[in-house]
């Protein structure tokens, strides 16, 4: 039961997550694997099956080649049945042979496994140590779409409400269009929203490729909502879908009538057809632990949240060390975390 093995079959890999991963996203799915293929990072995929054939675990690992360091990131993974400490920690010799065959200098876990005291306990018995700051989201904001349209419309806030409904009434329209055109005119405004502030950059925005990628890879599943006012778009968003969850992941604007924001009903139309495409989670990906207004996340967070509030912290990344090299690169990613603001929040009982 302790050896790794290759799998190949995207049927077995997607159902098994899809099965028994509590909180699942495209992050976990076998076509992430694909997309960093694209990214030029070297990806291996390895499950462990019981004595009769049941398998159990399902790993991805991806070869991330810095300018400074090479480690091993394991994305919204691994995925365990049963004992998940038990197992994980008899698998990590043969994970740390690997790490350091590879030249890796550490192992980086960004599990699912809920941010609580027992599950930090249970990381530091196995001699993981906190990693200095995040790969993907940890702290998240879901939204039940399993609800009836009054239900759903009950966790919105009433100056969010107020915003779509104002929107309707000034005859913005938002359009679900994935065409080559639409993309393209996405990317455009994704990198211009960066820049806004003074042409220096607010955030650091996907490249080209990575976008391309994105699209080349999920296909139908990823999906693209421009809103227009006056026929001039002033918002779009991208969502990806996999399984019955669908990510919030990508967002651009350009608002040209302050007013009011054709942002919300944008936003509002995208959880509309999540839910007519059978999803039943609806996740805005990444908020603020708190509500913090030094945070780098708070503008976009009281946004996401508006839409409705139900909070889930995921354990945050967790290293485990496999050479000396490790040190350098956890000082030079603290002062990262840092100098950016960003903090994590302290496990709950």
């Amino acid at each position: 039961m302790s050896h790794l093995w290759e799998i190949s079959d995207k049927h077995i890999w997607n159902t098994f997550v899809i099965t028994n991963a509590p909180l699942y996203s495209f992050l976990s799915s076998r076509e992430w694997g694909e997309f960093n293929v694209q990214q030029w990072n070297q990806i291996s995929r390895f499950g462990i099956y019981t004595t009769d054939e049941t398998l159990i675990w399902v790993l991805l690992l991806l070869k991330i080649q810095a300018k400074r360091w090479t480690f091993r990131l394991a994305p919204h993974s691994p995925i365990i049945v049963g004992d998940y400490f038990s197992i994980l920690g008899s698998i990590l010799p043969e994970l740390r042979s690997l790490a350091k065959k590879s030249g890796a200098a550490f192992l980086r876990i960004n599990g699912l496994t809920e941010h609580t005291v027992a599950n930090e306990d249970a990381y530091k018995n196995l001699w993981f140590r906190q990693a200095p700051i995040h790969m993907h989201a940890e702290e998240t904001n879901l939204l039940t779409l399993a609800w009836t349209e009054e239900e759903m419309l009950q966790q919105v806030k009433k100056n969010t409400r107020y915003m779509i409904n104002r929107a309707r009434r000034e005859w913005v329209t938002v359009e679900h269009d994935n065409s080559p055109e639409s993309i393209q005119d996405f990317i455009h405004m994704h990198v211009s929203h960066a820049r806004r502030t003074n042409g220096k950059l607010q955030y650091t925005p996907f490249s080209t490729s990575y976008i391309e990628n994105l699209f080349a890879v999920f296909g139908e599943r990823v999906n693209v909502f421009n809103a227009y006012y006056k026929w001039v778009k002033e918002a779009s968003c991208v969502t990806v879908a996999f399984g019955k969850t669908t990510v919030y992941y990508l967002w651009a604007s350009d608002i040209q009538h302050p007013k009011f924001s054709p942002a919300y009903l944008c936003q509002r139309t995208a959880i509309q057809y999540a839910r007519e495409t059978w999803s039943t989670t609806y996740n805005f990906r990444w908020v603020s632990p708190d509500g913090n207004k030094k945070h780098p996340l708070y503008g976009v967070s009281f946004f996401k949240r508006s839409f409705g509030w139900d909070d889930f912290f995921l354990s945050h990344a967790k290293d485990y060390i496999c050479s000396w090299k490790y040190w350098y690169t956890r000082a030079i990613d603290r002062w990262r975390a840092f100098s950016r603001w960003y903090y994590y929040p302290a496990p709950k009982e």
